[in-house]
């Protein structure tokens, strides 16, 4: 056997490593970041209930663990025939597994902003003598439909990748013992034309298909990891609260969501079971049995306590966007407006009901830095200098913790905002903020056109025009960066 055939998989094995690192690298921080709660479903696979060992997937991974072990002690001698064979089997193996391709394609919806979709890949039913059965897609199937998703991101190379190590020509031999093997060549003997294809060529093939996955599998576990030290309980718009579940050993193994009346819905994935309460697998997405409707409140709960956090806000850094809120508006705005007549508390009032961060958020431009530093911190007060700041103009993204929903707490907060920034007039600097969020706009009068007409125009992509909603996909796509134009 050549000897540049060993010397070739071993030497590039790293270098492919690190390739396929990168690409799905990027992949999984972009879903992570663009639409975190579907990032989760999709980690953990979010499916029916299972007894243990019935997880293809848990299957596989021992199976290849167990057959790469082999493969290094057979090649140990230098690579022959019989190494070919096991990476072979090891290869076919590899690409055939579901849960892999289901993932992909439910990571470039993440990075879409779409829903978690339980059954990416449905099969095709065989007919009335057996309803109950299905062909399932074949890997070259998958893998097109993976690039077409990957093309409505701007992802060319992700299809790039798998196509540089997936023949299916290949698979289709091996599985179907349509093959033989010479000293030198690997031939593909009944399937249509005859064709071989060299060791050097099949070895690349196969490591790097070894690669991608051993990629796949580390990501996916560092993931699932990285869970272990994050933030435990998360509001969710419409009065619940999410509970991620973490193991010390697996990192991320389910969640459970809490709703304002009491009940829950569970789910959890472990090597030993797949089991949940309350969740409901949709077509296009993951919904809840709720329970009694009526017994819903305006409150985030958990085990029957009111959920509070201290020193927490909702938008993040130098960001400005309106509220994301699923309930009754006109409710929460006829309550703030029964617990104050200032305009200025009724607004505080409006982001802390319909958020539950129980902080004040504000903008600040000033014509001088504010600090040396890039951020303040003093007492209730956190500030961040936003990167829209240049010379002259300095804008500043400021929080009060008020760690209150009262009113008279909320009045004290605007008057010491105020005070904050009397303070740095005092010392010559020129300094104007304004609070993010009121029930009513301050717009100054339309210009009059010689008496005959004048033209209102609102850009929907400025968050002073529009103070909450249900759905962000009727607005124009926008990273909602403070502009020191919106500070006046």
């Amino acid at each position: 056997m050549d000897k540049t055939v060993k010397y070739s998989t071993q030497n590039s094995q790293k270098e492919y490593y690190q390739e396929y690192s990168n690409c799905l690298g990027h992949l999984f921080n972009l879903a992570r970041d663009t639409n975190g709660l579907q990032f989760i479903y999709t980690l953990l696979r979010v499916s029916g209930i299972q007894d243990g060992g019935w997880d293809p997937f848990v299957e596989a991974q021992e199976a290849l663990f167990e057959f790469s072990k082999i493969l290094q002690r057979a090649s140990r001698k230098g690579i022959n025939k019989n190494s070919f064979r096991l990476a072979l089997l090891i290869y076919c193996h590899s690409v055939e597994m579901a849960a892999p391709y289901q993932m992909l394609y439910n990571l470039l919806r993440c990075a879409q902003g779409k829903n978690y979709v339980p059954f990416p890949f449905p099969g095709y039913p065989l007919g009335k003598k057996k309803p109950f059965n299905v062909r399932p897609q074949s890997p070259t199937r998958k893998i097109a439909s993976l690039v077409q998703e990957a093309e409505k991101i701007g992802d060319k190379k992700l299809g790039t990748e798998m196509s540089s190590f997936f023949d299916d020509d290949i698979r289709n031999a091996f599985y179907h013992s349509d093959y033989s093997l010479t000293d030198t060549e690997f031939r593909i003997c009944e399937n249509g034309l005859p064709k071989s294809i060299s060791f050097g060529d099949l070895s690349e093939k196969l490591s790097r298909c070894f690669a991608f996955y051993q990629a796949f599998f580390d990501l996916y576990k560092q993931h699932r990891l990285s869970f272990g030290g994050t933030k435990k309980y998360h509001r969710m718009p419409n009065f619940e609260v999410f509970e991620l579940l973490t193991d010390k050993k697996e990192g991320l193994v389910g969640f459970k969501m809490h709703f304002s009346s009491g009940s829950t819905a569970f789910w959890e994935r472990r090597k030993e079971r797949v089991h949940g309460i309350n969740v409901m697998l949709e077509k296009d997405h993951i919904n809840f049995f709720v329970g009694d409707l009526s017994k819903l409140k305006r409150k985030w709960m958990v085990n029957g306590n009111v959920f509070r956090e201290k020193n927490t806000r909702y938008n993040n850094p130098c960001t400005w966007k309106p509220i994301f809120f699923y309930g009754k508006a006109e409710e929460v705005i006829a309550e703030v407006k029964s617990e104050s007549n200032d305009k200025n508390v009724q607004g505080c009032l409006f982001y802390i009901k319909c958020t539950g961060h129980e902080s004040i958020e504000f903008a600040v431009k000033a014509n001088k830095p504010l600090s040396d530093s890039k951020e303040i911190r003093n007492g209730k007060f956190e500030l961040k200098l936003c990167d829209c700041s240049s010379d002259g103009t300095f804008v500043y993204d400021g929080t009060y913790f008020v760690n209150s929903d009262k009113a008279r707490e909320i009045k004290v907060g605007i008057n010491r905002i105020e005070k904050f920034a009397e303070g740095f007039r005092q010392r010559g600097i020129e300094v104007t903020y304004i609070l993010k969020y009121h029930l009513e706009r301050k717009m100054n009068p339309p210009t009059n056109n010689s008496g005959r007409s004048f033209t209102i125009s609102f850009e929907m992509d400025d968050p002073r025009n529009t103070l909450c909603l249900s759905d962000f996909g009727i607005l124009p796509k926008t990273d909602w960066k403070i502009k020191p134009e919106w500070i006046e």
